[in-house]
């Protein structure tokens, strides 16, 4: 990039890096996601999916994803809120389920829908961990929660 780094340092009081790049300044460019129909595509049979994820931005990622294959999708901000649809007799192919959201996590909520499906002996629900701790060991920790997959963001 035809830049240079330097560093400036005296013993005892600390040092200083610093970078120069010769760019030019612009406005910045907001991406604008086209328009997509939320119609099945042709030949597709309509599926219901459920994303489950605090951030807007994520959820409307998901949403684009999901309905550019001709899904129909679901969003909602929380666990809970996703634990009170599954239970309050709404049915999907596939819920999608971030794992750290404020209200309780998707470990948690996913224990309970297991939890509730057993109870009530409803058929279940494939549940896919979408999260950004692709870390050694999240996998089996989704797993142990109930969950049926992992898919690490960013998902593409």
């Amino acid at each position: 990039m035809h830049g240079t780094l330097g560093v400036e340092s005296t013993a005892g009081a600390g040092s200083s890096f610093w970078f120069e790049l010769p760019l030019v300044s612009a406005e910045p460019a907001l991406p604008t996601a086209p328009k997509v129909s939320r119609a099945p595509v042709e030949g597709a049979s309509a599926v219901r999916l459920l994303a489950v994820d605090d951030n807007e931005i994520n959820r409307g990622v998901i949403e684009h994803l999901a309905l550019q294959l001709g899904y129909e999708i679901d969003l909602v901000e929380g666990g809970r809120e996703a634990v009170e649809r599954v239970s309050g007799g709404a049915r999907y192919a596939v819920i999608l389920m971030d794992c750290q959201m404020p209200d309780i996590d998707g470990y948690t909520a996913t224990r309970e829908i297991r939890a509730w499906e057993e109870r009530t002996r409803a058929k279940r629900t494939p549940i896919v961990a979408v999260t950004a701790h692709a870390l050694a060991g999240e996998e089996e920790k989704v797993r142990a929660a109930g969950m049926d997959a992992f898919l690490p963001k960013p998902v593409r």
